[in-house]
């Protein structure tokens, strides 16, 4: 057992009183949220326990689920599980094709961190979206997943007690904030099968046309 933080509780609190059943599916789609480490949900006698499991809810649940095992391997400086991420991303481009606005609506509802795991599963998802709808190919969409997927990676190296402060960031702290980008794309470049797109992904994706944006304006 561990102790959790005041703001943790509180986003579960959110969650739970926003629905009076819980599933057993849900219920896991929480518990791995990166944001909650150290909470365990345990579900009344009364509860469903998703004898039907939703294959949509089981998508985002691979999500959430390979996010969290990227953001602690970067926390701990260890490989990264990209086949792990290649798998998910597969596995989940079929359920964008059956209902792509039930897989979008399932992750708004049902996903608990705003800030590393969640964001950066609604931006893999969303991603794809596009791709799928502009025509490109299935490799492209895999492709365009996995840079989603891998984005924020660098999140994984901001202390906690920066990462998921509800005040206003201090100037020292949001210098700490702004390297993100950077030291995502220096834990994506360790290994020579990440993707090179997903590299400039990773290091670009708050850099603006205008000049303005970070890490390097």
């Amino acid at each position: 057992r561990q102790l959790v933080d005041g703001p943790a509780l509180e986003r579960v609190f959110t969650v739970l009183s926003a629905r009076e059943r819980l599933t057993h599916e849900e219920a896991l789609v929480i518990r791995r949220s990166a944001a909650l480490n150290g909470i365990e949900l345990q579900l009344a006698d009364d509860c469903e326990q998703g004898e039907s499991a939703n294959p949509r809810l089981a998508g985002l649940q691979d999500l959430t689920a390979t996010l969290h095992e990227q953001h602690v391997a970067a926390a701990r400086g260890q490989a990264l599980p990209l086949d792990a991420t290649a798998s998910t991303v597969a596995r989940t481009l079929p359920l964008l094709a059956a209902d792509p606005a039930a897989l979008l609506s399932i992750a708004r509802d049902h996903e608990v961190d705003q800030f590393t795991v969640g964001h950066s599963a609604r931006v893999a998802v969303l991603a794809m979206l596009v791709v799928k709808g502009l025509g490109m190919p299935r490799e492209t969409q895999h492709l365009v997943g996995t840079c989603g997927l891998l984005h924020d990676i660098g999140k994984a190296r901001i202390p906690d007690d920066i990462l998921f402060k509800r005040s206003r960031l201090s100037t020292e702290e949001w210098a700490w904030m702004a390297e993100h980008p950077r030291l995502g794309a220096e834990i994506l470049l360790q290994d020579p099968d990440v993707p090179k797109e997903a590299v400039g992904v990773a290091f670009g994706h708050h850099l603006r046309p205008n000049g303005r944006g970070y890490p390097r304006n």
